[in-house]
């Protein structure tokens, strides 16, 4: 099988043909896919799927989560254990993993099941940090490559299916979706998606169904700010001249049939059979609680107790002292951090703010595995967004990593982006997050 050069790292490239070779040489009996629950992630795990599924491979279980919080990790390689044949098993993370490779380290050597990590996270590198020998890590951001703005998780699932068969480029249309919702634009290192599309006619949809890019799961929702809505568009032109774009925010129903029903509609290219007709009406809510809470937070630029804390360069909202969060999944928090850090800055004193952080409890439901929950409600989510134009003044994977090291007096990664990420604290340990941001943000 020929080598298909695809990426700029040779490094990384050499880390995705070993991963390919691992895969086509017959090795593996099952493969279990673990992805993240938005776009990046469902369409990459897409990808592998139907790469293995062609080789000849069963695909397993397939997990989609929100978070790889430990006893999420320990609870997949238990069933891993219980259920499979050790040493013709494997697992493929895709858009999650990095921030506990060492814990999925350590599980893939004890148990003897080799692991491949595909993310585009920031994460900091633990000292003295060896990379297992079972575990194939395929991090751009590990190679200098940004996973913000040039490489999506898909988009690398995509270069290693091209790797296992170059006849998987029919899947090149998964991977312009998957890196849509990430990157926002199909440029550099996410190009080859868009080229392949071009070059080999890739039927990119079915009839005149529009092209739809999944920022979580359910239902669509055009939350992006006009630049970036242009900047996309203008990408979306390469591939269909009366495509549609949308942005899609989970509203939970039943989340397993959702997914299933999601999945369907990409493999059959038939993107828009799940619209529905609560669009509006989820919009209504989410505007509406967004009125309440701006107009909250800017009643008093010198608030400092449990629903706001203004310090200084920065703002905290505790999301659910505010609205029924009840019937939302905890990327809600993120939806209004979003709004908040393309407004706040422009409300009378408030034009310091860098950093905006909505906190909102977590619901049972996150993160789900097979029905189960694993973290209690108690726990307190944390979305971090920049405020403004600040991109290039702080990066909030690093604030984050800070804010974990201090609070648990260890070295961690932290699984996000320059300019968003999340952390998941107990609600006791609050008044320190709001000391330790002020330590970094107020200087």
């Amino acid at each position: 099988m020929p080598k298909t050069k695809l990426l700029s790292c040779s490094s990384l490239e050499r880390e995705v043909q070993k991963a390919a070779s691992m895969l086509r040489e017959g090795r593996y009996k099952d493969l279990v896919i673990v992805s993240h629950t938005d776009a990046d992630g469902i369409c990459g795990s897409i990808i592998l799927e139907e790469a293995l599924k062609r080789l000849g491979l069963n695909v397993g279980d397939i997990y989609h989560i929100e978070k790889t919080y430990t006893e999420v990790i320990k609870r997949i390689y238990g069933a891993i254990e219980k259920k499979y044949e050790i040493g013709k098993v494997g697992v493929v993370f895709i858009d999650v993993g990095s921030e506990k490779l060492n814990d999925i380290g350590t599980l893939s050597n004890k148990l003897g099941v080799p692991s491949i990590i595909i993310d585009h996270h920031s994460r900091e590198v633990v000292k003295g940090e060896v990379i297992p020998s079972n575990v194939v890590n395929l991090n751009c951001e590990d190679y200098s490559i940004s996973g913000e703005r040039e490489l999506a998780a898909t988009t690398i699932a995509y270069i290693l299916a091209k790797n296992i068969d170059k006849n998987n480029v029919d899947l090149s249309y998964l991977a312009m979706i998957g890196a849509l919702d990430d990157c926002r634009a199909l440029e550099n290192g996410n190009q080859v998606s868009v080229d392949d599309a071009v070059k080999y006619k890739v039927d990119t949809k079915a009839g005149k169904s529009s092209l739809v890019a999944y920022d979580f799961d359910l239902v669509p929702q055009v939350l992006w700010t006009e630049e970036n809505r242009k900047i996309t568009m203008e990408s979306v032109k390469q591939i269909g001249s009366d495509t549609t774009l949308y942005a899609t925010t989970h509203f939970f129903s039943n989340y397993a049939e959702s997914m299933a029903r999601i999945k369907r509609a990409l493999i059959s290219r038939r993107y828009d059979c799940h619209i529905s007709d609560g669009i509006e009406e989820c919009w209504s809510v989410f505007r509406k609680d967004f009125s309440r809470v701006i107009t909250t937070i800017t009643q008093d630029r010198n608030q400092k107790n449990e629903v706001v804390y203004t310090g200084r360069g920065f703002v905290f909202v505790n999301l659910s002292q505010i609205v029924d969060t009840n019937q939302f999944a905890a990327k809600y928090a993120g939806l209004i951090a979003d709004e908040i850090g393309l407004n706040i800055y422009r409300e009378p004193g408030f034009e310091d703010i860098r950093v905006v952080m909505v906190g909102q409890k977590s619901r049972k439901d996150l993160p789900q595995f097979k029905g189960e929950v694993l973290l209690p409600e108690e726990k307190l989510k944390i979305s971090y967004r920049l405020a403004g134009k600040t991109e290039a003044m702080l990066d909030l994977s690093q604030l984050i990593s800070y804010t974990k090291q201090a609070l648990y007096e260890k070295d961690c990664s932290t699984g996000s982006h320059p300019s968003k990420g999340a952390l998941t604290i107990d609600p006791a340990q609050l008044p320190t997050v709001l000391k330790l941001t002020e330590n970094i943000v107020g200087r």
